[in-house]
């Protein structure tokens, strides 16, 4: 065939390629998506992030989880973790990272620029360093890749009084829906967002403090507008999680609802297209736990034996928490958010307080 015709034949070729690919196009490669496990980790919280063979874990739980995400992560096949954040360093939230980060090579751990003086601070604190690793404290507006999402840290606390308050605030996204975590943010820390005009709307809202009273503001979840929402709490706890007056709020605002208390670990993946893939049916149980001390300290936990005598706590306005009048976290508190309660312990709950995770009132 001479150079003509070989140029010709070439010729027929392109066109008849460029012809088919009209007819049939060539598909691109199918968007993946984001993984969120809400893991059941009892009175605590934990979330797994998976976005194409990376990881990222939000919280721990508390101390008796740490075997059970450990565990958890094997199964999903996790071997390297991009990321761990501690939102804060309660006992409930970062316990069962110690375990984690025994077990898995981190590429960065994260946590808020404070320090405390409790005893899971201090242990925390110990064995990253002897583990090799050093917190590092991200800003607000920093951003990470993990995989195809993008995580953003909306707040850092950096600025805030109450420990609560200082909880790492991040959204990630990926395929036009986004997740919102909040660590124990109360209402103070929510209303600081807004107005500081911080993009809030989420598809997903894992509520704050687990469900409590004090966090979820109606105005808070009006900016969020999610259409889901996740509490993470026990299905036996004394601290009245959730409270009845914020399901109450997510029940009024249409959100769907899921409860690890209630369904165990509960999975949600972001699909291309803005669809999100839940892998269980929401939760049709909006109540909360009420107090009630001539029956049972909680709807859903075992009564104890006597109901408690009226002694005096210290009731911080901020955060919402009471201390025993000794506990070494009043002293922390401001002389304008400070009040002086005498009553029982039933009774602080039920005027909206949480019992302090450091001294246990």
């Amino acid at each position: 065939m001479n150079n003509k015709s070989n140029r010709c034949f070439q010729f027929i070729l392109l066109f008849v390629f460029l012809f088919a690919c009209s007819v049939h196009p060539v598909k691109a490669e199918a968007s993946s998506a984001l993984t969120c496990h809400f893991l059941d980790v009892g009175q605590g919280l934990s979330v797994l992030l998976e976005s194409d063979g990376h990881y990222a874990l939000y919280d721990g739980g508390g101390p008796e989880s740490s075997q059970f995400v450990v565990s958890y992560l094997r199964d999903q096949g996790v071997e390297r973790l991009d990321l761990v954040i501690a939102s804060h360093y309660d006992l409930d939230h970062v316990s069962g990272l110690v375990g984690v980060l025994h077990v898995f090579p981190v590429l960065e751990v994260w946590g808020p620029d404070y320090s405390i003086n409790t005893n899971i601070y201090e242990s925390l604190m110990r064995e990253t360093a002897e583990l090799g690793y050093t917190f590092y404290h991200p800003e607000q507006n920093e951003t990470r890749t993990l995989g195809h999402a993008t995580l953003q840290v909306l707040s850092d606390g950096l600025y805030h009084e109450e420990e609560n308050d200082r909880s790492i605030v991040l959204t990630a996204k990926q395929n036009e829906s986004s997740l919102l975590l909040t660590g124990d943010l109360t209402s103070v820390g929510e209303q600081e967002l807004i107005d500081q005009g911080c993009d809030l709307d989420s598809d997903i809202l894992v509520l704050g403090h687990h469900g409590s009273g004090s966090s979820s503001s109606w105005s808070f979840l009006s900016a969020v507008s999610p259409s889901s929402v996740v509490v993470s709490c026990g299905a036996v706890n004394d601290f009245g999680h959730p409270s009845t007056r914020t399901m109450e709020r997510i029940q009024t605002c249409g959100s769907a609802l899921f409860r690890t208390d209630l369904q165990g670990t509960v999975t949600a993946s972001f699909l291309p297209g803005g669809k999100i893939l839940w892998n269980t049916a929401q939760c049709d149980d909006y109540s909360g736990r009420v107090w009630d001390p001539d029956t049972s300290r909680s709807e859903k936990t075992e009564a104890p034996e006597e109901p408690s005598a009226p002694v005096t706590y210290v009731l911080n306005g901020s955060s919402f928490r009471f201390h025993r009048p000794d506990c070494e976290m009043t002293s922390k508190i401001s002389a304008k958010n400070r009040v002086d309660f005498t009553g029982t312990r039933e009774q602080a709950i039920e005027l909206g307080y949480d019992p302090c995770g450091v001294c246990r009132p």
